[in-house]
C-alpha cells in the first residue's frame, strides 16, 4: 500500500477535482480472487463523509469496477457506480475520477491507449456545490494492506504510476 499526501497551501473551496492515474493490473489475490482491490482511495483525511473516489477491481467470479464517494453525507451513505469490466493481468489503464461539486456528478473512467473503455457517472454531495478541502490537504492510497478484512485485499503486484490531481476553485 502507498499513501500520497496533496498538499494545499491553505484550506479552500473547489467546484472540482480531478485525479488520475495509470496502473498495470497484476495478479489477483488468491485469498480471495474475486475480492475488492484497491486502485485509489482518495479522501479529507478520513473516511467518514470525506471520500471523494474510491475506485476498486474485482476478479475473476466478478469481473467488476466500482467507484464510490461518501463527501458530507452521514455514515453508511454513499453514491456509486459499477459495471462488468475484466482488467488483463500485465495491461495498463489510466484511471480518471472527475469530482464535480457544481453539477453534483462523479465522472469515472477507465482508459486504455488514450481511448475510454468504460465508464459511468454518479451523483456527487458536496454541500452548496462546493467542495471543502482542509488545510492538511487530500490523501491517496493505493492498494490495501495485507490481511486486511475480507472481501478487501491487497494489491500486490499491482504498478501506480503517473498520478495527477487538479483541483478548480470558483471564480469569485
Amino acid at each position: 500500500k502507498k499513501i500520497l499526501r496533496v498538499p494545499v497551501p491553505q484550506a479552500l473551496n473547489a467546484t472540482k477535482v480531478l485525479a488520475e492515474f495509470d496502473v498495470v493490473a497484476g495478479p489477483w489475490n488468491p485469498r480471495l480472487p474475486k475480492g475488492a482491490h484497491n486502485l485509489i482511495f482518495f479522501h479529507r483525511g478520513k473516511f467518514r463523509s470525506n471520500t471523494l473516489a474510491n475506485v476498486n477491481a474485482y476478479g475473476p467470479g466478478n469481473d467488476k469496477a466500482k467507484a464510490a464517494q461518501n463527501v458530507d453525507m452521514p455514515a453508511h451513505f454513499s453514491t456509486s457506480t459499477e459495471f462488468g469490466f475484466t482488467f488483463e493481468q500485465g495491461q495498463t489503464y489510466h484511471i480518471s475520477s472527475l469530482y464535480d461539486a457544481a453539477t453534483q456528478k462523479v465522472t469515472f473512467g477507465i482508459y486504455q491507449n488514450g481511448a475510454l473503455i468504460k465508464g459511468g457517472q454518479y451523483q456527487a454531495t458536496a454541500r452548496n456545490r462546493l467542495l471543502n478541502v482542509p488545510v492538511t490537504g487530500l490523501v491517496a492510497e493505493f492498494g490495501n494492506n495485507n490481511n486486511q478484512f475480507l472481501p478487501e485485499v491487497s494489491s500486490l503486484g499491482w504498478k501506480f504510476a503517473n498520478f495527477h490531481v487538479e483541483i478548480v476553485r470558483p471564480n469569485n
